[in-house]
């Protein structure tokens, strides 16, 4: 289980570098009825997101999110469940 641990983990990772400023600090936690991914202290690359909205009046400053929390269960119902605490966003205009 560890080797599959240790390949999503990376695989996320490699995933959200192009967006973010540091390293992830990112937490997986699988298991035959539910999967646990944690990612703490995340901050955005403001100007991966600036140039995905290029079109937006609004230009992004700042964006972090303290923690973020995703849980799947195969057995409980909502399947997928979202926890965000701690989101930090700062705008200016053009």
């Amino acid at each position: 289980m560890t080797f599959l641990r240790n390949w999503v983990r990376r695989r996320l990772r490699t995933l959200l570098l192009p967006f973010s400023r540091d390293e992830p600090d990112l937490q997986v936690e699988l298991g035959f009825t539910d999967t646990l991914i944690t990612l703490r202290s995340f901050r955005f690359d403001v100007s991966q997101l600036n140039q995905l909205f290029d079109e937006s009046n609004f230009q992004f400053e700042k964006f972090t999110v303290d923690q973020l929390v995703v849980s799947f269960s195969v057995w409980s119902a909502p399947a997928i469940k979202f926890e965000i605490r701690g989101v930090n966003v700062k705008l200016s205009a053009r």
